[in-house]
């Protein structure tokens, strides 16, 4: 009974989240913060409505989740609506996660070398792992909170299409590094060399993508193409497990295949900004209920030096964003406060690594990925407010009508 309550619940949120995109036009969730605290509140660490066991009972359904997402993620991936993200736009997001991702992994290295003194920097497989995944869920800035909520916000203008075009450029760093570290840790005795493991991955979803576009044919119908995607993403999500790969690099490169080689490419787009949210809500209240605290010795010294590393690379990053564009230099410095907006892709990198890394290293990605993501919405939000408002790009601003009133009078 408590597992048919749970899943009636989920399928409530699922539902709730549709109801919102739908309404809302493209929906905003932002960081989805809301779905996460619900879920650590009734989660076994707190209330202890969803206990361990029936968390542990839904796991497949997060699995689902995040390939989902990650197939989501990447048919829209270098788009803004129906524009191409601009080259100099996707190289910064780009290049400004892979060096967040970095820093992050540094810094928990950094971390864990301390508090096991001879062990060296990264040395330990579980400590590189560990690292990498932490990198991973805290290396992208949300592109729900610099697309969707500034659109619903009603900002338009140079700065919010600069923002909503980094938070979509910087989605394959976080994916990367996250199937990087699925390669160096992969389940059982491993066989085939890392490098190999990660080609195997990307052909896997090449292959699958491949498949799918052949599939949807000539005729665009929302039934048959939502078959498609569910069908094929459950196939490659299957696929990775059993293989040890990376379910969310495999979804990722089936997205952007799809995209690319399908004729409804377009169509594709705008069906993956509708699709995402009822998928992923219920999937943030199990992250919300899947966090342990205790999961690691340190992991409060080693959240909390992922958090300082990830917001010192972001400012510097919106410094160097500053420097290149003048609609960033309008926005102040509130503008690169905002590039430290955390979303449900970071949590869903630090869903897969805890069902992939369960124990120490899973839990302290998860539970560093839920802390970027509440952290981003107590700063990041505001401050993109701020920024958009000094641009004059926000919608609820007075606007210039008193200081075209001596124009018209003259």
């Amino acid at each position: 009974m408590r597992i048919l309550a749970l899943l009636l619940a989920l399928l409530a949120a699922s539902y709730l989240g549709g109801a919102l995109v739908s309404r809302r036009g493209r929906g905003t969730l932002a960081s989805g913060a809301p779905w996460l605290v619900a879920g650590a509140i009734f989660g076994p660490q707190a209330l202890g409505v969803l206990d361990g066991p029936l968390v542990a009972a839904f796991r497949l359904i997060a699995a689902v989740a995040v390939g989902w997402m990650a197939l989501a993620v990447g048919l829209e991936f270098g788009w803004v609506g129906e524009r191409r993200v601009r080259t100099g736009a996707f190289a910064a997001g780009t290049l400004g996660s892979l060096a967040c991702g970095l820093a992050v992994a540094a810094a928990v290295g950094g971390v864990l070398a301390w508090a096991e003194p001879g062990t060296g920097f990264l040395s330990p497989p579980d400590h590189l792992v560990l690292a990498l995944g932490t990198g991973a869920a805290l290396a992208d800035t949300s592109r729900d909170l610099l697309r969707w909520g500034i659109g619903v916000a009603g900002a338009k203008g140079p700065l919010a299409d600069l923002l909503a075009e980094l938070g979509d450029a910087d989605d394959l760093a976080p994916i990367a590094l996250a199937a990087a570290a699925f390669a160096l840790a992969p389940e059982g005795a491993a066989v085939l060399a890392p490098g190999v493991r990660l080609a195997a991955e990307a052909g896997l979803g090449l292959a699958l993508g491949g498949m799918a576009a052949a599939l949807l044919g000539a005729d665009f119908r929302r039934n048959t193409v939502l078959g498609v995607l569910f069908g094929t993403s459950l196939v490659a999500l299957g696929l990775a497990a059993q293989l040890g790969l990376s379910w969310i690099g495999a979804g990722f490169v089936l997205g952007c295949v799809l995209s690319l080689a399908s004729r409804h490419g377009a169509e594709l787009r705008a069906l993956a900004l509708d699709i995402e949210r009822p998928v992923v809500l219920p999937a943030l209240v199990l992250a919300g209920a899947m966090v342990d605290p205790l999961a690691h010795p340190r992991l409060v010294a080693i959240v909390g030096a992922a958090l300082a590393a990830r917001l010192l690379v972001k400012l510097v990053q919106g410094a160097v964003v500053a420097a290149a564009w003048p609609a960033a230099r309008r926005g102040g410095a509130a503008a690169a406060a905002a590039l430290a907006a955390g979303g449900p892709l970071g949590v869903m990198v630090g869903v897969a690594f805890a069902l992939r890394f369960p124990g120490g290293v899973g839990g302290t990605v998860l539970a560093a990925a839920v802390a970027s993501a509440l952290a981003g919405e107590l700063v990041a939000t505001p401050a993109a407010r701020v920024a958009l408002r000094r641009a004059g790009e926000l919608g609820d601003e007075p606007e210039a009508a008193p200081a075209a009133a001596p124009g018209v009078g003259a």
